[in-house]
């Protein structure tokens, strides 16, 4: 506090600061300008934790994506950090979930993609999803038919229509994520595909997309004409 706010006795209002840089209150969106890093830095109140995280990890993406037994071996983080970055994602994905539920998560292509990736896009096992929709396009609910190793999946098209039909969903939107980080399909997911609409077809579901989730790229099915 300085000598004249002192003598005023008005507190001066406290800024924090990154690396030397201080936020001010009056930036409209201060936290925005900060990188990964400094933004960890702020969240987590622990500058030394803040730089291990971005040198393990790269990203605050992968860093919430991660286990918490795979933070904790490489970065030795404390329950307390893994926690908070746990509610961290968790938030997050409430959130771009809201999204879906109030638009139509096929003509809102935008914020399919940002859930999806949030939720799998730095997953390092493939995970196959199926997002059920109701009449209006609208997301019912999702779920994970599968969870694989590093590369390979194992799904039943006759799960993904059994759910289907119990959730009297009218159509459906694929996803699973390549932990490669290629996003073409391969044979086989060309292949589980065409199973899964000829499906869906006999009890009049439609299949709008499949899409390959990677960390930094994606594949639909449909704009590449596959579906």
């Amino acid at each position: 506090m300085t000598k004249t706010a002192q003598a005023r006795g008005v507190a001066e209002p406290m800024l924090p600061f990154i690396e030397g840089t201080a936020i001010s209150p009056f930036d409209p969106n201060p936290l925005g300008r900060l990188n990964d890093e400094d933004l960890l830095d702020v969240y987590l109140d622990d500058p030394n934790q803040a730089r291990l995280l971005i040198e393990a990890f790269g990203s605050i993406a992968a860093i919430t994506a991660a286990e918490p037994a795979e933070i904790v071996r490489r970065t030795h983080a404390s329950p307390e950090t893994v926690r908070a970055l746990k509610v961290a994602r968790e938030m997050t994905l409430r959130i771009t979930k809201a999204d879906l539920r109030k638009r139509s998560p096929v003509t809102s292509f935008t914020e399919l993609l940002a859930h999806l990736r949030v939720q799998y896009g730095h997953s390092i096992v493939e995970q196959f999803v199926v997002l059920f929709l109701d009449n209006r396009n609208h997301l019912i609910t999702d779920h994970v038919f599968s969870v694989g190793t590093v590369d390979h999946t194992f799904v039943y098209p006759r799960e993904v229509i059994r759910r289907a039909l119990e959730l009297a969903a009218k159509s459906i939107v694929i996803c699973h994520n390549h932990p490669s980080g290629a996003s073409d399909p391969s044979k086989a997911d060309i292949e589980l595909t065409k199973e899964i609409v000829a499906a869906a077809k006999i009890f009049g579901i439609a299949v709008h997309d499949h899409v390959i989730i990677t960390r930094g790229q994606h594949y639909s099915f449909k704009s590449n004409g596959l579906i």
